[in-house]
């Protein structure tokens, strides 16, 4: 499942050195998960109800090239739903003015119960 979200950069998500502060850029690849999650058809607000949790267990990122205020930005998200109980992203930031990939990322969610075990529950749709 692929899915791309679009952002416009806002003035308070930079630094004093006029680019994104690096920690702006986990928000942005939440919403590009939470739409993956929205057109798998996954309610996490039910699952949470249910006792099950999906806590963002590694994340590695590598930052190529700034993004500065005001850029045009889309957040490209390919998830990777084959494992049980993972839920792997790989994330991709792109300038839209010249299609430049600043930043490069990926994350792992697992299925936990409010206790922190990870549960063998497929809740993901086959591919």
């Amino acid at each position: 499942m692929k899915v791309s979200v679009q952002i416009k950069v806002r003035y308070s998500e930079t630094d004093q050195m006029g680019v994104v502060y690096h920690g702006n850029y986990f928000p942005w690849f939440d919403l590009a998960r939470f739409e993956i999650l929205n057109q798998c058809g996954i309610n996490v607000k039910e699952l949470e109800a249910q006792g099950i949790l999906m806590p963002i267990y590694e994340v590695q990122c590598k930052y190529k090239a700034p993004a500065k205020f005001d850029d045009q930005l889309i957040i490209e998200a390919e998830a990777d739903v084959s494992i049980s109980n993972r839920l792997v992203i790989a994330f991709k930031v792109i300038r839209e003015e010249d299609d430049m990939v600043l930043t490069e990322a990926r994350t792992v969610s697992v299925i936990t119960n409010r206790a922190g075990q990870l549960i063998p529950k497929k809740i993901f749709p086959r591919k």
